[in-house]
């Protein structure tokens, strides 16, 4: 199990990182749904984002950072931060390594 927390801000939202830019994706890409939800939230990373060193997230950091193997940082010089407001459903999709974030109350369902 990896280790982590959320970031919040104090306008009542949660950090998502999500990699735009075709090439690899971040979370998309994860092995496990255990690493999945570490490159959607740990506020470690989410920091580094913020202050513009995404470039220090290598795949030799990540695995030191949550104790894991091989694990590959493709889409990590890419990474930003939406804010999306806690409780709100949401999905990252992904297209040859293009990530972008779908909330599920910004989206018009059609019905059958």
């Amino acid at each position: 199990m990896i280790k982590f927390e959320k970031r919040y801000n104090g306008q009542g939202e949660v950090a998502v990182l999500y990699s735009p830019g075709y090439g690899a994706g971040w979370s998309t890409w994860a092995h496990s749904d255990d690493e999945r939800e570490a490159c959607m939230y740990d506020s470690r990373i989410v920091d580094m984002v913020l202050a513009g060193k995404s470039s220090d997230i290598t795949g030799e950091f990540i695995e030191n950072l949550w104790e894991v193997e091989h694990f590959y940082a493709g889409g990590a010089e890419r990474l930003c931060v939406e804010w999306i407001g806690v409780g709100n459903q949401f999905r990252i999709n992904e297209y040859d390594g293009f990530e972008t974030i779908e909330i599920n109350a910004n989206v018009d369902w059609d019905v059958a």
